[in-house]
């Protein structure tokens, strides 16, 4: 009897010993949810790393990982995914994710790598993987040429071991956005041992706007916003009138203007106050998303004050957060807000946008082409109507976030980045023009593909050939209808689209032969609205030499996309029609485009389109574009333009 009472408290103390970090493990579990689901990613950090050492999971390392992402810290979030991928039952999402963070950490070939295998395991994704993997290599090479006329420098005298960022002309200085702790967020509750003034997801202090003094360059003196602009919880970025006496700001805050309303998690408003007196006016909303339950952040006024742009996620955006504009009406409210358009927003997150002295807009984006994280980009143009769209790229942009950037000058600004070798999580960087050093020529031609309405095509097949070697290279087009090449140095191009959809506009030529600076080309193809009988299509780059009716080869690349055209949809017949430029008889003419027509029908019958479906028209000098007569002296070009074939659709 006394054996089995031994042997009884023996395999009580061994299942105990069994069972206690079970349960440990469990506790810490638990926990380590609960801080997940309300965001404080950093409590939740450290409580899941415990269990992880204990009993290794793939949904353990997958909160990890997320944790890592969310709080934008890429080199551990690279470590976590690769656990995440070394699991059974993986998401293949997290081949993206993993790319993401490999991208912003300058692993460009791997990051590559991984965006095609998460291409190859998602097939409605497969076009999306495969333009971000193309990104990868315009990335390498902008990282590898950075415009040594720009120098970039850490401002470390506005910078703290925390976050510091956006900065706009303030007074004698600069206002802008930190999340420090000042002496009096320090202390914890004296009950709970909890700090309500600390970030649960980053574990530093909240956002604040703070204004900085540099009258004493060496020695400034910085200073936080009243109460009457900084709340309890996030406020920042901001924008400043001309005179500083007004403030609109970026606030997570309740007020009483938004009580009426249950607030989605995170969601952001923007804030009006006004100094009166050296003091600020407590903050009234500005009603742009009263009652809605989406955001409206990052402020940033034009120079006359006439127009707000701001970042937003409401509905009827191309994707994430877009960038808006608003009008200032005669009675001083803001007009309806508009969506700034399909050349600045994309799919993804467009964000912290500033506009310069001369009106050139400036944002972030994640869509755009660009180096990894936050992109800057500059756009011409103003509240709906912009082109032109240019990356910065390096050293403006970096593998990491870059945003909110200030030209204080032409040549001289402040910008905001999270690139290595910083203070703090995010910091203030200053730079200038160095004009004595000679840049390195850098060439790319990027475009989108929109509809006869102006939206943007999706997953269209877009192709370089490099005229020069011979190679072909082929891209689809993002959710914004966007593609991106690189291209080399003295060698000619064609870029050639096809939207899968109907008829699109003919290739274009570009060249980098005898260019000496850096150049981006820039390309709109449209997709044509349902051919209708009542139009008429020019054929774009089917001309010919003076008195001549044989098609030259730069013809024949327009005919053959016509040629494919016209297999894919069967029912379409379509009349041929050739003119001629003013020079020669008008009978001669008439006879000369008739051939020019037949040579064109010719091609299509030879490419296996059947004669019946075809009709060539010659209309001699009869509809000329540029009309010269005898005595004018018209150019090459003109008569060359006149030199044309254009399709009309007859059924």
């Amino acid at each position: 009897m006394e054996f089995f009472t031994k042997l009884r408290v023996v395999l009580l103390l061994c299942l105990a010993v069994y069972l206690t970090p079970q349960v440990a493990n469990a506790g810490d579990l638990e926990k380590a949810n609960q801080q997940y689901n309300i965001f404080n990613y950093k409590l939740a950090i450290e409580l899941y790393e415990k269990v992880m050492a204990k009993k290794p999971s793939l949904a353990v390392a997958q909160k990890i990982a997320n944790c890592h992402r969310f709080m934008n810290n890429t080199d551990a979030a690279e470590i976590a995914f690769a656990k995440v991928i070394s699991f059974n039952g993986f998401d293949p999402i997290n081949y993206y994710y993993y790319a993401d963070v490999l991208k912003q950490n300058g692993k460009f070939d791997l990051a590559k790598y991984n965006y095609n295998m998460y291409g190859s395991l998602n097939q409605e994704k497969f076009n999306e993987a495969t333009m971000l993997a193309a990104s990868c290599d315009s990335a390498k090479l902008w990282a590898a040429q950075p415009n040594k006329n720009i120098l970039v420098k850490n401002n470390q005298t506005q910078n703290s071991e925390y976050s510091d960022f956006s900065p706009i002309k303030y007074d004698k200085g600069f206002a802008f956005v930190s999340d420090r702790l000042n002496s009096d967020d320090q202390a914890s509750n004296a009950i709970t041992g909890e700090n309500d003034k600390i970030y649960g997801w980053t574990g530093n202090g909240y956002l604040k706007l703070y204004e900085i003094d540099t009258t004493d360059k060496e020695s400034p003196v910085i200073n936080r916003f009243p109460g009457s602009i900084n709340s309890k919880y996030h406020n920042g970025p901001v924008t400043a009138s001309s005179d500083f006496n007004e403030l609109y700001f970026s606030r997570t805050d309740i007020s009483d203007a938004t009580k009426d309303k249950k607030l989605k998690v995170g969601q952001k408003f923007i804030y009006y106050s006004q100094r009166k007196g050296g003091a600020w006016s407590e903050a009234t909303l500005v009603p742009f998303n009263k009652g809605e339950d989406f955001s409206v952040q990052h402020p940033a006024l034009s120079p006359d004050g006439t127009t707000l742009y701001f970042s937003s996620d409401m509905p009827g955006g191309y994707g994430g957060l877009d960038l808006y504009a608003s009008r200032k009406l005669g009675d001083g409210t803001w007009g309806k807000p508009e969506n700034c358009g399909t050349v600045v927003n994309t799919s993804l997150d467009e964000v912290f946008p500033s506009v310069a002295a001369n009106n050139m807009l400036y944002f972030s984006s994640r869509g755009h082409y660009g180096l990894g994280g936050l992109d800057l980009f500059s756009a011409e143009g103003s509240y709906t109507s912009f082109s032109n769209l240019q990356n910065l790229k390096a050293p403006y942009n970096s593998t990491k976030d870059d945003f909110g950037i200030l030209f204080l000058d032409k040549d001289n600004g402040l910008l905001s980045s999270n690139r290595s070798g910083g203070l703090g999580l995010d910091d203030i960087y200053r730079f200038r023009t160095l004009p004595s050093v000679v840049e390195m020529p850098v060439f790319a031609v990027e475009g989108k593909i929109v509809d006869h309405t102006g939206a943007p095509v999706n997953n269209a097949v877009v192709a370089l050939l490099n005229k020069t070697t011979g190679k072909t290279t082929g891209v689809f087009t993002n959710p914004s209808g966007q593609f991106h090449f690189d291209l080399d140095p003295e060698n000619d191009f064609t870029v050639r689209a096809d939207s899968k959809m109907s008829f699109v506009d003919p290739d274009e030529d570009i060249s980098t032969k005898g260019l000496d600076k850096s150049k981006n080309y820039n390309i709109l193809f449209t997709v044509r609205k349902p051919l209708d009988t009542k139009d008429v299509y020019v054929l774009k780059n089917i001309y010919y030499d003076f008195d001549k009716y044989e098609l030259r080869k730069d013809a024949l690349v327009t005919l053959f996309k016509l040629a494919v055209y016209l297999k894919k949809y069967p029912n379409v017949n379509i009349e041929l029609r050739s003119h001629t430029d003013e020079r020669g008889t008008p009978e001669y003419n008439q006879e000369l485009s008739q051939k020019r027509a037949d040579a064109a029908v010719a091609y299509l019958i030879r490419k296996g389109i059947k004669a019946s479906r075809l009709t060539a028209k010659g209309y001699g000098e009869t509809e000329l574009i540029f009309i010269c007569g005898d005595s004018a002296e018209c150019p090459d070009s003109a008569h060359q333009v006149n030199r044309r074939t254009e399709f009309k659709v007859l059924k």
